[in-house]
């Protein structure tokens, strides 16, 4: 498959594409892509292609099912974003060598290894 034609189309055109195969455009601009992809080599192997890659997808995916609610889940999140909330903040005392470090004097960790 020749892929120039594809690299030279728009993005524009390219995701007007993929809305099109996913049914996703009104009526009359449906209509209007599906005339371009006929007409259009580059954007009917395109189409091909995209057409192909959601069918690998949905043949690949496997079903999921969860035994617990939505409302479950969401519960759990709520409460822990309610516990982090109420989380006070840790203070650190900063401790001598941090601060000769912020100061400039640990620059030499920097620039020693360069002298080898």
């Amino acid at each position: 498959m020749s892929h120039i034609g594809i690299e030279a189309m728009e993005n524009e055109d390219r995701l007007k594409l993929q809305a099109w195969l996913d049914g996703e455009l009104p009526t009359h601009e449906a209509a209007r892509v599906a005339d371009w992809v006929e007409a259009n080599p580059s954007a009917r192997e395109l189409a091909d292609e995209l057409r192909a890659v959601k069918v690998a997808l949905q043949v690949g995916e496997m079903p999921v099912s969860v035994e617990d609610s939505r409302e479950f889940y969401w519960s759990q999140i709520s409460s822990q974003i309610e516990l982090e909330k109420v989380a006070e903040p840790v203070v650190v005392e900063a401790l001598p060598w941090m601060e000769w470090c912020l100061n400039g004097s640990c620059q030499w960790a920097v620039w020693l290894p360069s002298w080898s």
